[in-house]
């Protein structure tokens, strides 16, 4: 499996976890946190970089919760929770 898997996986499985949905933007962004933070540290937000934003932070469920969607477009509230 390469990196871009590994993290769209971890993706996944925080989703699922968490009773989120993904956009459809989940490879585009699977692929950004791997240019620009690597498998170890794919949980950063490519979008905001203000140590508060990062997958599934308290920020993040905040936006999801209130928006619908993270920050960055990745989760979304589930259609079926």
């Amino acid at each position: 499996m390469d990196d871009k898997s590994i993290i769209l996986e971890n993706i996944k499985e925080c989703a699922r976890e968490h009773s989120y949905g993904l956009t459809p933007f989940a490879e585009r962004i699977a692929a950004a946190k791997l240019r620009f933070f690597g498998v170890e540290n794919w949980r950063n937000c490519p979008c905001v970089r203000d140590g508060l934003h990062s997958c599934i932070s308290e920020v993040c469920k905040g936006d999801i919760e209130h928006d619908g969607v993270c920050h960055c477009n990745l989760y979304k509230k589930a259609a079926n929770p």
